[in-house]
């Protein structure tokens, strides 16, 4: 209150890195246990990133405090919350950032490889010197359609797709498929989905149970046991 009455505005960022601050077992006893579970594999923007991540894990599994700091993955606004006048970085602090940079960076440029969501494709795939045998492991796999030409492949898969409409169409037509209404009203076949009608929208079967009362008998009887017509006058004055 004091710093706004004085007119000395407050960026967004100094609440942010307070929190933080105050935030240390956090980050001591939770998020540290879990980096420190984690490998890292980057690509070729991300390599700097990945080895201060491996530097920051060695270090911090061998002691308490972060040693070693290289300072590109500290953005330019972010500079006065980290680095001190005479150019000292804050080691929690600078911890914290590099936990805030992860989850934005397995977007692709930052890779777990011992989990599966986060890994890379190239995990998943064979490597070169093994691909240079391709003819062998393609047999080996024992799944045909790898072994056909595409243009064959195509064309069988587009003969399997035009079957499969042609027996889908003649079960419509044949009225076998109780989901398709088809309707030829004006010498012009036309379909549609059933629905519901309106009577068995408002009906549940449930109250197919019940007998039907008059409304007036309900009233009756409710006003019997409540006497709550009592509590009414009439719009029209009583002859």
């Amino acid at each position: 209150m004091c710093l706004y009455l004085n007119k000395q505005k407050r960026a967004l960022d100094d609440y942010h890195w307070e929190y933080y601050d105050q935030q240390k077992p956090f980050l001591e006893k939770v998020l540290r246990p879990i980096f420190l579970c984690l490998d890292f594999q980057g690509t070729e923007k991300t390599q700097a990133l990945v080895a201060q991540l491996a530097t920051t894990k060695d270090e911090l599994s061998t002691g308490i405090t972060l040693h070693t700091m290289d300072r590109r993955p500290i953005q330019p606004r972010q500079k006065d919350y980290l680095v001190d006048e005479v150019g000292k970085v804050s080691p929690d602090r600078f911890e914290w950032l590099l936990y805030l940079q992860i989850p934005n960076k397995l977007n692709g440029q930052l890779y777990l490889p011992t989990v599966i969501k986060f890994r890379s494709l190239q995990d998943d795939l064979v490597n070169n010197e093994r691909w240079k045998s391709k003819n062998k492991l393609i047999q080996q796999s024992m799944l045909p359609r790898l072994m056909e030409k595409p243009s064959r492949l195509i064309e069988s898969l587009s003969n399997d797709l035009n079957n499969e409409l042609a027996r889908v169409s003649q079960r419509i037509e044949d009225g076998d498929n109780q989901n398709v209404i088809l309707r030829n009203r004006t010498g012009k076949t036309q379909w549609r989905l059933p629905s519901t009608s309106v009577k068995s929208m408002l009906n549940n079967p449930f109250f197919d149970l019940l007998k039907p009362i008059n409304i007036a008998d309900v009233l009756r009887y409710v006003d019997q046991e409540t006497n709550f017509l009592d509590h009414f006058e009439h719009v029209l004055p009583v002859q």
